[in-house]
């Protein structure tokens, strides 16, 4: 009997539990939607209830931090402090913009260290579900920019990553990373020159120059596979043409 009445309050907490979360998010998208109106009293109350959510609902700091900040913008302190709370927590949005508070400064270079721009925005991308490709090539840019003899093997690994995210618009960063030096790698600099498609022609020719007709084959196959893999053609596919610089197969 004590079982059942255990196992009856269990049920009962979760279902409490559940629909508070379902009050919360309902409550935290009306209280956002009334922070966008024209009515100084709707934002207002907007305002109100997402301050009585930042205890409990990660999401109401980072935007109610956010309407401080880029809105109001009278509020440097108390905005930062929320964004800077719901990013400790494990907030990707609050993270990614505290990083590039930390690296650009914010009204007149206040809070920049560049050093912390980089370690927040690695734990965010580390520990995120879902990491942003935008943000890890950011962060190899970041490294590269920090210190880029001591940071360049890290760099390539988030340029990697970005691009393995389906992010293009890493390769011209990554290749020239590959091409020389302690982590030189002819066969995955052509790999991803080809990837570039025409974009990174006259970088695939004067790599394909230094390399044996075994990785020119090698690098091929690795191209045409991460093409397959990803859905993601570019000009030059197993000898097929396109005046588009690459494709995106529908699934």
């Amino acid at each position: 009997m004590k079982g059942i009445v255990a196992c009856l309050l269990l049920l009962f907490s979760c279902n409490a539990q559940a629909n508070n979360i379902k009050v919360d998010d309902r409550a935290f998208y009306e209280a956002r939607m009334m922070l966008k109106s024209d009515n100084i009293e709707n934002r207002d109350k907007g305002v109100e209830i997402l301050q009585k959510m930042t205890g409990r609902f990660i999401q109401a700091r980072y935007s109610l931090g956010w309407w401080l900040l880029m809105v109001k913008g009278n509020n440097d302190e108390r905005g930062i402090a929320l964004i800077s709370s719901a990013a400790t927590e494990g907030n990707s949005s609050a993270g990614y913009f505290m990083s590039d508070v930390y690296k650009n400064g914010m009204n007149g270079k206040k809070l920049k260290n560049e050093k912390k721009a980089v370690k927040l925005l690695r734990e965010v991308l580390v520990r995120a579900d879902h990491p942003s490709a935008d943000e890890e090539q950011t962060l190899g840019q970041w490294l590269m920019e920090e210190d880029e003899i001591k940071n360049k093997k890290e760099a390539i690994y988030w340029l990697e990553r970005s691009l393995n995210h389906d992010n293009l618009f890493a390769i011209s960063i990554l290749v020239p990373l590959l091409v020389e030096g302690e982590e030189r790698d002819l066969v995955k600099a052509w790999f991803y020159s080809d990837l570039g498609g025409t974009g990174m022609a006259s970088e695939k020719h004067a790599i394909e120059k230094q390399m044996t007709p075994e990785q020119r084959e090698q690098a091929q196959e690795m191209s045409w596979q991460w093409q397959d893999e990803h859905h993601i053609h570019v000009p030059g596919y197993r000898g097929q043409g396109s005046p588009l610089r690459w494709q995106v197969e529908s699934h």
